[in-house]
Parts: C-alpha cells; structure tokens; sequence
C-alpha cells in the first residue's frame, strides 16, 4: 500500500488518507450543523464526549485502525451512529445505523464521496 498522501485538512493527523479526511471533515460538518454532537470512540476508549468542537473531533480521528461516531441530540439522545474503517479511502464509511437522519447525512455527504473516488 502507498504513503498516504498529505494534507492540511482541519486538525485531523497529518498521517491520514487525504481522501478520508475530506470525507470524514464533510461528515463531521453535516452532523454538526444539525445541532448535534459527536463522541468519538477509537475501538478502545472515548477520548471525545458529547463535542461540538470540530477541531477536537478531527484531532482524535484515526488514532487506531477505526473511528466511531456516536451522535446524539441536544437532550443527550443517542441519534446515530458511523463506522470509519482507515485505509479503506473514498468508503472509509463502513457502516452506519439505518435511520431517516443518518440516511439524509449519507444523501447529503454522497457528492464529496464520488468525488473522492480513486483518490488517495
């Protein structure tokens, strides 16, 4: 597998796939403008809870090999919910829950993933 190919995107670490990145940065900003918040859990531990702060959220992305997305309402509802497998570029977005919001999150991202399609 090549190196991935550098970016500045946001905060996320530099080491991340620059297609991931736009992707993921494209995600956090359609969750986020909806009111919601993000905790993000690494496949060991939550080192973000309940965050609107994108910067925080794109910091702690990629740590290991996954990334979850746990996202809730403003009364604390846990509304969704997405898996990113790294490495796997343009569908880094390996899973989600099956709901009328994270479908209308996945329409509305859709555009920036077949853009990225083929890239690194």
């Amino acid at each position: 597998m090549p190196l991935p190919v550098r970016h500045n995107i946001g905060a996320f670490p530099t080491y991340m796939w620059k297609s991931e990145a736009t992707i993921i940065n494209r995600l956090i900003s359609e969750i986020l403008n909806r009111g919601l918040s993000v905790s993000v859990y690494d496949g060991c531990a939550y080192p973000v809870k309940r965050s609107t702060n994108r910067a925080e959220i794109q910091r702690n992305v990629a740590a290991t090999d996954e990334t979850h997305f746990w996202v809730r309402d403003a009364d604390g509802n846990q509304v969704a919910w997405f898996l990113m497998m790294h490495g796997n570029w343009c569908d880094v977005i390996s899973d989600c829950t099956d709901n009328d919001l994270t479908n209308e999150i996945m329409r509305a991202i859709e555009p920036t993933i077949n853009r990225q399609e083929g890239k690194q």
